[in-house]
């Protein structure tokens, strides 16, 4: 059973994040409007999110974009296992018993926080994909639980191997497409996190430029 809510806790909790934002905010108060201007800028945002433009995708987008994404002659990219992972952590959450060494009230906190980041994000039509980073933390977190939960369904030694040879085949898949979308493939369009990014091209640009001005002034 979840302790009661401390009512006092919440108001200061409350009132420290407000004095905290409005000392950073109006740079320790020599500048007022910077408190108007943090809240002002919802605005913005706001009008952002609705907004017709390139950047309007369906609801679907993030999690698509995690489970599978494939361009033509590029690599298939997915983050399925952490999705996976993360569904375990949340049914462990759920569940009478939790997961082993995994406080109770902060996983049901974590579960339902990403659940409600995941509902957020896909509503707003507005998306890019560094925006599921909102969330994907919370997934990832998640998918640590998931883990532990998966790994204590069984107490047969076979079993357990096979888990932990699966879990660890999905890490090296992370890292090395990580190390992919790091390194070959940053600024390739057939990346599904290459978005509105400037292509390398720009270098060959640069060198371009330089050699003409030292053919015009060979100072240089």
């Amino acid at each position: 059973m979840l302790a009661p809510v401390d009512n006092e806790a919440v108001v200061l909790a409350v009132l420290a994040a407000m004095l905290v934002s409005g000392l950073l905010y109006s740079s320790f108060l020599t500048h007022p409007r910077g408190i108007v201007d943090s809240l002002s800028a919802y605005r913005t945002y706001l009008q952002r999110a609705a907004s017709g433009s390139w950047h309007i995708h369906p609801w679907n987008y993030y999690l698509s974009t995690l489970l599978y994404s494939h361009s033509s002659g590029g690599p298939v990219w997915t983050e399925g296992s952490i999705v996976g992972l993360a569904i375990l952590g949340f049914a462990g959450a759920m569940s009478r018993n939790g997961v082993n060494g995994v406080d109770k009230t902060m996983l049901l906190f974590l579960a339902f926080y990403t659940v409600l980041m995941v509902v957020m994000y896909s509503l707003i039509p507005y998306k890019t994909p560094w925006c599921l980073l909102g969330f994907l933390h919370g997934l990832v977190l998640l998918a640590g639980a998931g883990a532990v939960r998966l790994m204590s369904l069984s107490r047969n030694a076979v079993v357990r191997s096979l888990i932990l040879s699966l879990l660890a085949a999905a890490t090296v898949h992370l890292g090395r497409q990580a190390w992919a979308a790091s390194f070959r493939f940053d600024s390739d369009p057939r990346n599904p996190y290459v978005y509105a990014h400037t292509g390398k091209d720009v270098f060959v640009i640069a060198g371009r430029m330089e050699s003409i001005a030292r053919a015009v002034c060979p100072i240089v």
